[in-house]
């Protein structure tokens, strides 16, 4: 049996469309937020995973004690500027960050990085 999967970018169609008989409406945005919360909540062990064809990874780091990120704010941090923290895990909490959140000892951080900066951003933690 053939099915029809259209890619919506607009997320306030997507329902509409399912209903009009397109079988699935697929949004890459949506898919990548699910992947990233879905790893934000497994978050173990430390690894990097490479997505849209390696040119990009979610990259995961744990705040160690004395590490130079601990304590300072995401703007305060110096992360290359290329990359993008998306989520932090905070005990039982997920937290989507904002420039004045601060690295905290045990925070896990899932972060969006280039290929190139994955050294620079483990140099930090």
């Amino acid at each position: 049996m053939e099915k029809t999967i259209a890619k919506v970018t607009e997320l306030s169609v997507k329902s509409l469309i399912e209903t009009v008989g397109i079988d699935l409406a697929a949004s890459p945005e949506l898919e990548t937020a699910k992947t990233m919360l879905r790893l934000a909540r497994e978050l173990d062990p430390l690894k990097a995973t490479p997505i849209h064809g390696g040119d990009l990874y979610i990259l995961e780091m744990m705040v160690e004690e004395d590490s130079p990120v601990e304590g300072k704010s995401l703007a305060q941090s110096k992360l290359p500027p290329d990359s993008i923290v998306g989520a932090i895990k905070r005990g039982d909490k997920t937290v989507i960050p904002h420039g004045e959140e601060e690295f905290q000892e045990d925070d896990r951080i899932l972060f969006f990085v280039k290929k190139e900066e994955i050294n620079a951003v483990e140099d930090l933690f």
